[in-house]
């Protein structure tokens, strides 16, 4: 009985043998699957989760100019806060700054208000900060 239990944990002790600094990685091949899937879905998205204040929104045959006419207005009045035109069909948007978080955008919408009363914080993707 000694030796059979000698020779048990002898062999449960016993591992397969690999060379020098070699290491030997099991996984489910799975793991590569969502490692792939992850790293697509990050590519795809460009930019940050994050905040812009909206001045204009309106739809219609003359849209696109005023919402022009709105974001040259803004950029005259900040030349230093980028502005957007966007189309989301069939509306054109004016969406300003590039906002981490909604108490920073909270900040600057009392400014804007003083000139586009309209404004308002919505959540947007954001351009990444420059270093």
């Amino acid at each position: 009985m000694l030796i059979f239990i000698f020779s048990m944990v002898g062999y449960t002790m016993a591992q397969h043998r690999t060379a020098e600094g070699e290491v030997n990685i099991v996984q489910d091949p799975r793991v590569d699957l969502l490692l792939e899937r992850h790293v697509e879905a990050n590519a795809a998205f460009d930019g940050l989760t994050g905040y812009r204040i909206q001045i204009y929104f309106d739809s219609g045959s003359n849209a696109r100019n005023r919402a022009n006419n709105e974001r040259r207005k803004f950029m005259n009045l900040f030349p230093a806060t980028k502005a957007y035109v966007m189309f989301d069909a069939p509306n054109f948007k004016v969406r300003v700054g590039n906002f981490r978080t909604r108490l920073e955008a909270e900040r600057w919408l009392r400014e804007i208000q003083k000139h586009f009363d309209m404004a308002y914080v919505v959540p947007s993707k954001i351009e990444l900060p420059t270093l």
